[in-house]
């Protein structure tokens, strides 16, 4: 009994790898793309949640354990490496050719304090065919080509092919036999799409903390020069006050986190508060709202500047 099961499991696999090659080859590329495009949101997840440099990104791993590498002085040891799961906290991702993924980064992305200020001003270095400012690469590197008889190994050129197996930044996702790398990429507006909104989230929140102390009930007026400080031209459109000793502390506002400032935003968040919400008008007691669109009970409403992303505060 137990020899017939076998048989009949060898002929279904028979069957499957001869009679029925086009599935076998669609259900390797679902595998394949379901495998890059989960690497592409948890690279954007733990971009969005870093707490020192939103926007962030791990080095490779070199060594193939799963960790991103230790940096080398200030720098990633290598911009190409295995995609880095373990430091992301997820299980091993493989290719519908049961690899691995390779991964790599724009390195002017790195999560090290040298590269700040990180934000949306900063473009991405890296390049693949004709799209520009990208900021990661996430490969698949397939089935080993003729001359790739290394794996496993941690040399990528046993893995990756032709323009994506120098050490450039630039690299291709077209097809050929002598290249069968598939590729997803994070560009740059992608990537600080879904950070910018963390950023406004964040400056919504410490003004909505700061309106709510009894102390204050109101919200800071603007600062003249994207500089942090206090202004005493009394403004409602500007950028915010964060903190900046020994500048009119009552305006400042204490609760934003310091990326937000490391990071060159407040030079980015267009900060507009209604005049009925503001020292002179306490607990809104003006007529003076912001109109924005359906809404004309606006009480604050911050707009990237570039990207044009906003949050309003009603």
């Amino acid at each position: 009994m137990q020899l017939i099961k076998l048989c009949q499991q060898s002929w279904r696999a028979y069957l499957l790898q001869h009679l029925n090659p086009a599935r076998l080859k669609l259900e390797r590329e679902q595998k394949t793309y379901a495998a890059l495009a989960e690497a592409k949101a948890v690279l954007i997840g733990r971009a969005i949640m870093d707490q020192n440099r939103p926007g962030s990104l791990p080095c490779p791993d070199a060594d193939h354990n799963g960790s991103a590498d230790l940096f080398a002085g200030n720098r990633c040891p290598n911009y190409v490496g295995y995609f880095p799961w373990r430091t992301l906290g997820i299980n091993p991702l493989l290719d519908g050719d049961g690899e691995h993924l390779w991964y790599t980064l724009s390195a002017n992305y790195r999560d090290h304090d040298v590269v700040m200020p990180l934000n949306s001003n900063v473009a991405g270095l890296l390049s693949v065919d004709t799209i520009n400012d990208v900021v990661a690469i996430v490969f698949s590197v397939g089935a080993p080509l003729t001359g790739q008889v290394g794996r496993p190994s941690n040399v990528h050129t046993d893995y990756l092919e032709g323009e994506n197996a120098d050490t450039d930044t630039v690299f291709s996702a077209v097809q050929s036999p002598l290249q069968n790398d598939r590729l997803l990429v994070i560009t740059r507006a992608e990537l600080m799409q879904t950070v910018e909104k963390r950023v406004l989230g964040e400056a919504a929140k410490a003004l909505q903390k700061y309106f709510t102390n009894p102390a204050h009930a109101y919200f800071p007026y603007a600062t003249l020069a994207n500089n942090g400080r206090c202004d005493s031209h009394l403004l409602i459109s500007g950028f915010i006050p964060v903190p900046y000793p020994p500048d009119c502390p009552i305006s400042s506002l204490p609760d934003i986190g310091v990326w937000f400032k490391d990071n060159a935003w407040m030079n980015l968040v267009r900060y507009e508060v209604a005049s009925a919400c503001v020292q002179a008008t306490p607990n809104c007691g003006g007529a003076d709202f912001i109109t924005d669109g359906e809404f004309n009970d606006v009480r604050v409403r911050l707009i990237i500047n570039g990207s044009g992303q906003k949050r309003l505060i009603r």
